[in-house]
């Protein structure tokens, strides 16, 4: 059940909702939060949605239809987004979290180094709309849809990633691109031939601090999820066909089998079953 404890404790889990929530409050979050909290409780806020730059709720009142309130916060440019994620890319920390589906407080003095912040500190940009309709003082229904953003953020704090401009995915890659590049241009200046293992050399750490990190409690806490593939076989569809003389319906699926099995119990394996 929806309540101001509650939230707090569910906020008090996250690094991202907790400095987000500091933002808020400016606005008059922590003002609004009762009233908010009777509107969730209601179940009138419904059709919650994070997009590039706002996040966006249908609020019902008493009467009438539902509205849409949206909060606005700008973007973060693509020119900035290439620069964090060039430094990045140089710690491992920052790809092995966003692996492990976690979003590392180091980002903020990433973000901090390139002139910009992650989650602003100054209000005066974010925007509250009603309708389309842009409103002077947060309300009620404002402050449900901030809780409701608060709340999801909390187990996906890429949310956040998504709101400044970036999914988790794109940021994945975008990582890799720049690792990518930077092992080439290390490569370059070293005018060494490096040995490749299916293409692996290129990925190996760009700088001698690549390991390092002020913070090696957070990454220490790392955890993942080992699973089999959830496509049983699927990487054998994307082979060519086996040049097996006719007898290939009756291999494949001992393949399929066989694969299955394998991935099952390396799956075992990475659990320590």
């Amino acid at each position: 059940m929806a309540s101001r404890e509650a939230l707090q404790k569910r906020i008090d889990k996250s690094w991202v909702s907790k400095k987000s929530q500091q933002l808020f409050d400016q606005l008059g979050f922590d003002e609004q939060l009762d009233d908010a909290i009777l509107l969730i409780k209601k179940r009138r806020v419904l059709d919650f949605v994070v997009t590039t730059g706002s996040f966006s709720a249908r609020v019902y009142g008493d009467v009438g239809a539902p509205k849409v309130v949206s909060v606005s916060i700008p973007v973060v440019s693509e020119a900035k987004w290439k620069k964090a994620f060039s430094l990045m890319a140089k710690k491992a920390l920052f790809s092995s979290a966003i692996l492990a589906e976690q979003l590392p407080k180091d980002v903020l003095a990433v973000f901090s180094q390139i002139g910009s912040d992650l989650i602003p500190e100054d209000t005066s940009k974010i925007v509250i709309k009603v309708e389309g309709k842009k409103q002077k003082d947060l309300d009620d229904r404002a402050a449900a849809v901030i809780y409701r953003f608060l709340d999801r953020v909390v187990d996906d704090p890429f949310l956040l990633f998504a709101l400044r401009g970036k999914g988790v995915e794109e940021t994945i890659i975008e990582l890799r691109r720049h690792r990518l590049a930077l092992a080439e241009s290390k490569r370059e200046q070293e005018s060494e031939d490096l040995d490749e293992v299916d293409g692996a050399s290129v990925l190996i750490p760009t700088t001698s601090d690549f390991w390092q990190t002020p913070n090696t409690t957070e990454l220490s806490e790392l955890e993942y999820n080992i699973k089999a593939d959830e496509l049983p076989a699927a990487i054998l569809k994307r082979l060519d066909t086996l040049p097996l003389d006719g007898v290939e319906d009756e291999v494949e699926p001992l393949l399929e089998e066989a694969y299955n099995h394998v991935t099952t119990r390396a799956q075992a394996y990475g659990l320590g079953l």
